[in-house]
């Protein structure tokens, strides 16, 4: 409830039970709690991981992998870079040896090797080993697996550069042909995201909000990334009895239908409390109003108007006959009467005569 105590003097941590999730920071209110999500992360209590790979970011049928804040592109062979959108000259980095040529195609490369070599880089010469080396002695060709991504006596062994781990921070480390890639978590930089980036030096926070580390801002009554969203207040619609809400910084304010009253116009006002009814009247209270219980005295004065201040004398000439009882009235400034006829008896009972001076 937010509050607790036999006096109800504490206020409750509502993130005491930590709600939020995913490395999530959350912010304790009054009664209720926000979760301020670290990037990648969406929902309520950041349960929810959104999926970057939505938008089908990865061209030339390149596989998207999803990552936390960002995603992974996975190029077929041929094609590079972050969308797989760049095709690869596979003889910019002159494969062909000793002098071969090289023809670039999508995803390979072939070599036209000149007399006395061959291979699929030119690498064997074939003119130096004709015959086969005697038992014992040493091989006649060698494979030059510099800078390839591959080992072994034929570079036909792929060189796992993760192996080692060498991404720092709990970075993913990305397998590449001959080198590796750290996809780096926010706040983290440098080859190996080995270094602790300041996301609060630029400032990023806006109307005096506060910046935490990942670049987290407080500052109510803002909201937003960096704090640029101002709170909608009347959000919850706070204001009962069908009062309009007006939103302020860091507040609201509700003007009350007539009859109301309080900050959340939740107070029906009392139009009775003033005693309004004059001469022994009652008073009935209604919504924005009230009602006036007149006294009738049908042997003296009798009382009508909308307070009981004016005296009706409809009856002074009354022509109600045969032990007819006459009863005044006063509506639309005229006086008038009724005649409750005894039984036996009917006939006219509403009489009214205007121009009467006497005033309520």
């Amino acid at each position: 409830m937010g509050t607790a105590g036999s006096h109800c003097e504490e206020e409750v941590d509502e993130c005491a039970s930590n709600p939020c999730q995913n490395g999530a920071i959350c912010l304790d209110r009054v009664n209720e709690y926000s979760c301020f999500c670290v990037p990648g992360f969406q929902g309520y209590h950041c349960e929810m991981d959104i999926n970057e790979c939505a938008s089908r970011p990865c061209q030339h049928n390149g596989t998207c992998l999803n990552q936390i804040d960002h995603y992974v592109c996975q190029c077929l062979p041929g094609y590079a870079g972050v969308n797989c959108d760049v095709e690869i000259n596979e003889c910019e980095s002159a494969p062909c040896w000793h002098g071969g040529t090289c023809s670039d195609h999508v995803g390979f490369f072939t070599c036209s090797c000149p007399p006395g070599y061959r291979g699929t880089q030119c690498e064997v010469d074939i003119d130096e080993c004709q015959k086969p080396p005697s038992r014992g002695q040493s091989q006649c060709y060698q494979c030059d697996c510099h800078n390839t991504g591959f080992e072994g006596q034929h570079c036909e062994v792929d060189i796992l550069e993760c192996a080692s781990q060498p991404c720092q921070n709990g970075a993913p480390c990305l397998e590449g042909a001959g080198f590796y890639n750290c996809s780096c978590w926010p706040g983290y930089g440098g080859t190996n995201c080995e270094e602790d980036m300041d996301d609060c030096a630029t400032h990023p926070c806006l109307n005096d909000g506060e910046c935490l580390e990942r670049m987290i801002c407080f500052a109510n009554p803002f909201e937003g990334e960096t704090c640029s969203i101002d709170i909608d207040e009347c959000e919850s619609e706070p204001c009962k009895n069908g009062g309009n809400c007006v939103d302020l910084v860091n507040g609201y304010h509700c003007d009350c239908l007539p009859g109301y009253s309080g900050i959340e116009c939740a107070n029906e006002i009392d139009e009775c409390q003033d005693d309004p009814c004059e001469n022994g009247g009652t008073c009935e209270d209604t919504i924005a109003d009230y009602i006036c219980r007149c006294t009738f005295n049908p042997d003296g004065v009798s009382w009508g108007g909308k307070n009981c201040s004016v005296e009706l004398t409809g009856c002074e000439a009354h022509n109600c006959q045969n032990g007819a009882l006459c009863v005044p009235t006063f509506q639309r400034e005229a006086h008038g009467y009724l005649c409750q006829c005894p039984p036996g008896f009917y006939g006219n009972k509403n009489i009214s005569r205007k121009n009467d001076r006497r005033r309520w």
